[in-house]
């Protein structure tokens, strides 16, 4: 698997991660099969080159996690049965899972440490918000 040297470091991080839960819970073995990532190409429909071609994309078991285009279901239920100690290892390493997109693709996992890192900054702000405006609101 190509994927550029953070993307490839990240993964190895998810990967110690889901070893562990592999070995309780061996079925999980069968959404880690590696179906794509660095592919020169551009997105399909668009005139943007994809992340894969940027080596920070990996396609995990198209098989069992469709894209959005190759299925007639919206949403589609994969979005909420897909394991989530998966999108919990990736998202940890710093992927983000196409599974949250409205044009989904529950295969992709895309190397994107900013976002998380953002999402996860605006989610500690809501909550201190919402704990100063109860203090706020109790006196």
């Amino acid at each position: 698997l190509r994927l550029s040297a953070p993307a490839a470091r990240a993964l190895g991080r998810a990967d110690a991660r889901l070893a562990v839960a592999v070995r309780n819970e061996p079925h999980l073995k069968d959404y880690l099969k590696v179906d794509g990532g660095f592919v020169w190409r551009r997105i399909a429909g668009e005139a943007r080159l994809s992340p894969h071609a940027y080596g920070i994309a990996v396609d995990l078991s198209a098989r069992l996690a469709p894209y959005w285009r190759w299925s007639k279901l919206r949403p589609h239920p994969m979005q909420r049965g897909y394991p989530s100690v998966i999108v919990d290892a990736m998202e940890q390493a710093g992927f983000i899972w196409g599974g949250k997109w409205h044009e989904y693709d529950i295969m992709h996992f895309e190397y994107r440490p900013e976002i998380i890192c953002k999402a996860r900054m605006l989610k500690a702000r809501r909550g201190q918000g919402s704990a100063a405006d109860g203090a706020a609101h109790a006196r």
